[in-house]
Protein backbone atom coordinates (compact mmCIF):
# COMPACT_ATOMS: atom_id res chain seq x y z
CA UNK A 1 0.00 0.00 0.00
CA UNK A 2 2.36 1.99 0.96
CA UNK A 3 4.77 1.31 -2.13
CA UNK A 4 1.97 2.10 -4.17
CA UNK A 5 1.54 5.45 -2.50
CA UNK A 6 5.29 6.22 -3.56
CA UNK A 7 4.67 5.09 -7.06
CA UNK A 8 1.66 7.55 -7.31
CA UNK A 9 3.77 10.77 -5.85
CA UNK A 10 6.21 10.08 -8.47
CA UNK A 11 4.11 10.37 -11.32
CA UNK A 12 2.04 13.62 -9.49
CA UNK A 13 5.20 14.70 -9.01
CA UNK A 14 6.22 14.14 -13.14
CA UNK A 15 2.78 15.83 -13.93
CA UNK A 16 3.43 18.73 -11.38
CA UNK A 17 6.35 19.47 -12.62
CA UNK A 18 5.71 19.82 -16.01
CA UNK A 19 2.30 22.35 -15.28
CA UNK A 20 5.02 24.23 -12.60
CA UNK A 21 7.30 24.74 -15.90
CA UNK A 22 4.21 26.10 -17.71
CA UNK A 23 3.63 28.69 -14.69
CA UNK A 24 7.34 29.51 -14.92
CA UNK A 25 7.00 29.86 -18.57
CA UNK A 26 4.23 32.37 -17.97
CA UNK A 27 5.55 34.46 -14.70
CA UNK A 28 4.82 38.16 -14.76
CA UNK A 29 8.33 39.25 -13.40
CA UNK A 30 6.88 39.01 -9.48
CA UNK A 31 9.01 37.47 -7.11
CA UNK A 32 5.38 36.26 -5.47
CA UNK A 33 3.11 33.31 -7.26
CA UNK A 34 0.68 30.34 -5.91
CA UNK A 35 1.02 27.35 -7.98
CA UNK A 36 -2.61 25.75 -8.00
CA UNK A 37 -3.76 22.30 -9.54
CA UNK A 38 -5.43 18.63 -8.76
CA UNK A 39 -3.65 16.07 -8.85
CA UNK A 40 -5.07 12.80 -10.36
CA UNK A 41 -4.32 9.39 -10.37
CA UNK A 42 -5.22 7.00 -13.86
CA UNK A 43 -8.70 6.70 -14.61
CA UNK A 44 -9.04 10.35 -13.65
CA UNK A 45 -9.49 9.92 -10.36
CA UNK A 46 -8.59 11.68 -7.13
CA UNK A 47 -4.60 11.01 -5.65
CA UNK A 48 -4.82 11.60 -1.65
CA UNK A 49 -1.60 11.22 0.01
CA UNK A 50 0.33 12.03 -2.88
CA UNK A 51 3.61 14.24 -2.55
CA UNK A 52 4.21 17.47 -4.91
CA UNK A 53 7.27 19.02 -4.46
CA UNK A 54 9.87 21.11 -6.21
CA UNK A 55 13.06 19.37 -6.83
CA UNK A 56 16.51 21.23 -7.96
CA UNK A 57 15.66 24.19 -5.58
CA UNK A 58 18.34 24.10 -2.14
CA UNK A 59 19.17 27.11 -0.26
CA UNK A 60 19.56 28.21 3.07
CA UNK A 61 15.59 27.66 4.29
CA UNK A 62 14.36 28.37 8.09
CA UNK A 63 13.71 25.18 10.03
CA UNK A 64 10.66 25.35 11.82
CA UNK A 65 11.09 25.69 15.87
CA UNK A 66 8.51 22.80 16.38
CA UNK A 67 9.96 19.01 15.33
CA UNK A 68 8.43 16.58 13.28
CA UNK A 69 6.38 13.81 14.62
CA UNK A 70 6.00 10.23 13.46
CA UNK A 71 3.89 8.43 16.02
CA UNK A 72 3.25 4.30 16.65
CA UNK A 73 -0.15 3.71 17.38
CA UNK A 74 -1.89 0.09 16.89
CA UNK A 75 1.11 -1.33 15.68
CA UNK A 76 1.67 1.29 12.40
CA UNK A 77 3.59 4.32 11.91
CA UNK A 78 1.05 7.71 11.90
CA UNK A 79 1.67 9.10 8.86
CA UNK A 80 2.99 6.64 6.18
CA UNK A 81 5.18 9.11 4.45
CA UNK A 82 6.34 12.35 5.68
CA UNK A 83 8.16 15.15 3.95
CA UNK A 84 10.52 17.09 5.77
CA UNK A 85 13.00 19.86 4.87
CA UNK A 86 16.92 19.33 5.79
CA UNK A 87 17.88 19.77 8.85
CA UNK A 88 14.52 18.34 10.34
CA UNK A 89 14.22 16.54 13.48
CA UNK A 90 11.45 14.25 13.74
CA UNK A 91 10.33 13.15 17.38
CA UNK A 92 8.90 9.03 16.74
CA UNK A 93 6.81 9.02 19.51
CA UNK A 94 5.17 5.25 21.18
CA UNK A 95 1.96 5.84 22.30
CA UNK A 96 1.22 2.14 21.33
CA UNK A 97 0.92 -0.52 24.32
CA UNK A 98 3.80 -2.25 23.65
CA UNK A 99 7.55 -1.84 22.74
CA UNK A 100 8.94 -0.62 19.79
CA UNK A 101 12.47 -0.29 18.03
CA UNK A 102 12.71 2.37 15.12
CA UNK A 103 15.16 1.75 12.66
CA UNK A 104 16.35 3.16 9.10
CA UNK A 105 17.57 0.29 6.14
CA UNK A 106 20.65 0.94 5.20
CA UNK A 107 20.06 2.49 2.21
CA UNK A 108 18.59 5.24 3.99
CA UNK A 109 19.79 8.68 4.42
CA UNK A 110 21.12 8.23 6.89
CA UNK A 111 21.00 4.34 7.97
CA UNK A 112 20.20 4.97 11.94
CA UNK A 113 18.84 2.81 14.94
CA UNK A 114 16.96 4.20 18.13
CA UNK A 115 16.61 1.03 20.12
CA UNK A 116 14.05 -0.33 21.28
CA UNK A 117 11.99 1.35 23.82
CA UNK A 118 8.35 1.43 26.02
CA UNK A 119 5.17 3.04 25.39
CA UNK A 120 5.22 6.55 26.35
CA UNK A 121 8.53 7.49 25.14
CA UNK A 122 9.70 9.54 22.27
CA UNK A 123 13.04 8.88 20.84
CA UNK A 124 14.40 11.75 18.04
CA UNK A 125 16.70 11.95 14.83
CA UNK A 126 17.85 14.32 12.78
CA UNK A 127 17.98 14.19 8.67
CA UNK A 128 20.35 16.40 7.41
CA UNK A 129 21.25 14.21 3.71
CA UNK A 130 18.20 15.12 1.29
CA UNK A 131 16.32 11.92 -0.02
CA UNK A 132 14.19 8.86 1.43
CA UNK A 133 14.48 7.15 4.68
CA UNK A 134 12.52 3.75 4.82
CA UNK A 135 11.71 3.44 8.34
CA UNK A 136 10.40 0.16 10.07
CA UNK A 137 9.88 -1.76 13.39
CA UNK A 138 12.30 -4.60 13.92
CA UNK A 139 9.45 -5.92 16.50
CA UNK A 140 6.66 -5.39 14.09
CA UNK A 141 7.69 -6.35 10.20
CA UNK A 142 4.54 -4.84 8.87
CA UNK A 143 5.01 -1.03 9.92
CA UNK A 144 6.98 0.84 7.86
CA UNK A 145 6.61 4.66 7.38
CA UNK A 146 8.46 7.10 4.48
CA UNK A 147 10.79 9.85 5.47
CA UNK A 148 11.39 11.83 2.54
CA UNK A 149 14.45 14.90 3.50
CA UNK A 150 13.84 17.30 0.38
CA UNK A 151 16.24 20.72 0.02
CA UNK A 152 13.27 23.47 0.36
CA UNK A 153 10.27 24.12 2.08
CA UNK A 154 8.02 24.02 -1.07
CA UNK A 155 6.01 20.91 -0.53
CA UNK A 156 2.57 18.94 0.01
CA UNK A 157 0.90 16.10 0.29
CA UNK A 158 -2.48 16.00 -1.27
CA UNK A 159 -5.50 15.67 0.36
CA UNK A 160 -8.70 13.46 -0.23
CA UNK A 161 -9.45 15.13 -3.22
CA UNK A 162 -6.13 15.02 -4.54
Amino acid sequence: MVQNKVRKSICMFLFLMVLFVGVLNNANGSDTGRIRGHVQSFGNRPAPDALVFIEDLTGDFKLSEQHAVINQINTEFVPEMMPILKGTTVDFQNSDAGWHNVYSHEQSVPPFNLGTYPPGVTRSMTFNNIGVAPISCSMHSEMRTYVIVLGNPFFLVTDSKG
